[in-house]
């Protein structure tokens, strides 16, 4: 969120003007980069090196993206707040809107609850596209939370939400009073629509294009300027922009930003050896790559600690459906994904990384193969398996088999732990391997439940739970996806 009334924040020192009552909590410098000084609230950790190389990454990511330039020897303040009601009243917000942080133009400084803000600190770079000044709301914030990413959707499907009345929106009054609006669901889904429609006008008509647009509302707050503006800018009347936008099928939230920082680096992660990640700096990165056959498992072992890890594709967005997988004993996570560049974020606590030498095999619509690599799980070294499809065909069924080495009850669970979630529609258990018709073969759960003829429904759990003997090999399968049509994800243990 950009402030733009009460500049109330001060780059000298980073000291901030006391706001209506509450006292400002005192700060203490914890970092200076080439382009950041960081403040925190006294009693929030210090930063480390490594906070700034990911501030600097940030940097130069959306420098090159926007193509602007902050003046020689200037720098971004960062102040992080632990006082919630304090970034509420600075940011002249509603307490019961999350508030979360602001940017303000005046001293390039930004209040923050969060080590690392991106949708604040992207501010910093669109507020200066067509030379330094404000830019219509609805779009400033499409260009945040476009590069910044991690915005809320309200859809059940995770896609962007074209229904929302853009029209009226590109007015900044029209803008306020939508996000204040308890009605309408305050800033969540409006910040990912917007950058929704943002990130369609950049792929639509062009980078160059839309920065050209963007330049010449420089200071426009009036609707009608802003719709003759972009109309004139990409030949198109803005109504049928909006109609052929609302016409096609939207993206994912998690799919708008075009840019991650911290890709250009070289991968990490090689071979099969170990590699610690180690987040005692906020959002500690680990780049490794994914082979040409889009098949990789990563081992992860968090030596008694929950950490809390994140993927990212270079290319294409937030791997996982749920964003966040919580690693709390080893795991090994499989990846069905395109081949290429990705990103693994850790935090909380450390843990040990490592890739698989073979991956499990992974079987498609009852197409089996005799010769599979078997999941283990139920051991010391590996208590579980995840799995991750994601950017692929909507397959009807996946399978693998999976080879318990403890006695205890079959658990099954999507990435975040909820169920149904993102995991699909049934799950099987089948005693023989290779399975080539699950519904007449194995055993089965339904989610939601099957309703039966006299209305009542199945609430009977025949997978979940089941019985398992070390050594038990079970082909586990499932059925259609559950809702998403764009990502799967499955976790199996043994309680």
């Amino acid at each position: 969120m950009r402030l733009r009334e009460h500049a109330v924040l001060s780059s000298i020192a980073a000291t901030l003007a006391v706001g209506c009552g509450i006292s400002k909590p005192p700060l203490f410098l914890a970092l200076e980069t080439e382009h950041f000084e960081i403040y925190r609230e006294d009693g929030l950790p210090p930063a480390c090196d490594a906070t700034g190389i990911i501030f600097e990454d940030y940097f130069r990511a959306f420098e090159d993206y926007l193509d602007v330039e902050l003046p020689g020897g200037s720098k971004i303040i960062y102040n992080q707040f632990n006082t919630l009601s304090y970034i509420a009243e600075l940011c002249n917000l509603d307490p019961g809107q999350g508030a979360s942080g602001c940017y303000d133009p005046q001293g390039d400084v930004i209040a923050s609850a969060y080590p690392v803000h991106p949708h604040e600190i992207a501010h910093a770079f669109e507020h200066r596209v067509g030379g330094f000044g404000a830019h219509p709301r609805f779009f400033e914030e499409g260009i945040a939370a476009m590069l910044g990413g991690g915005e809320a959707y309200d859809r059940p499907d995770h896609r962007v939400d074209a229904t929302l009345p853009i029209e009226d929106l590109v007015d900044d009054q029209a803008f306020v009073a939508f996000y204040n609006s308890p009605a309408t669901g305050g800033g969540g889904a409006l910040y990912s629509t917007a950058a929704g429609f943002v990130r369609y006008l950049i792929d639509t008509y062009g980078k160059d294009v839309f920065l050209r647009f963007y330049a010449s509302v420089k200071d426009a707050t009036n609707g009608a300027t802003v719709k003759q503006r972009l109309g004139a800018a990409v030949g198109e009347p803005f109504d049928d922009i909006l109609t052929t936008w609302r016409g096609s099928v939207q993206p994912l939230v998690d799919d708008l930003s075009p840019t991650i920082p911290g890709c250009d680096r070289p991968a990490d992660l090689t071979g099969a050896a170990v590699d610690t990640v180690d987040p005692s700096c906020e959002g500690t990165r680990l780049r490794f790559d994914v082979p040409a056959s889009g098949r990789l498992d990563l081992l992860l072992n968090p030596g008694g600690k929950t950490p809390t890890i994140q993927l990212f594709s270079c290319q294409r967005g937030s791997v996982m459906p749920e964003r966040d997988l919580s690693v709390n004993g080893p795991v090994r996570l499989g990846l069905d994904v395109p081949p290429g560049a990705y990103q693994m974020v850790v935090t909380s606590a450390p843990i040990d990384v490592a890739a698989a030498l073979r991956p499990v095999t992974i079987d498609l619509d009852g197409v089996c193969d005799p010769s599979s690599v078997a999941a283990v799980i139920g051991t010391e070294d590996l208590s579980e398996f995840a799995f991750v499809r994601r950017w692929g065909s909507t397959e009807k069924s996946v399978a693998f088999d999976v080879l318990s080495q403890s006695t205890g009850r079959f658990n099954v669970t999507s990435i975040g732990g909820s169920s149904p979630g993102t995991t699909p529609r049934r799950y099987y258990f089948c005693p023989n391997v290779c399975v080539n018709n699950p519904d007449g073969q194995c055993t089965s759960d339904d989610f939601p439940p099957h309703q039966l003829p006299d209305g009542s429904f199945d609430n009977t759990h025949r997978v979940l739970g089941a019985p398992v003997a070390a050594g038990d090999l079970i082909h586990f399968a499932t059925g259609p996806r559950w809702e998403q049509d764009w990502g799967y994800s499955v976790r199996l243990s043994i309680e």
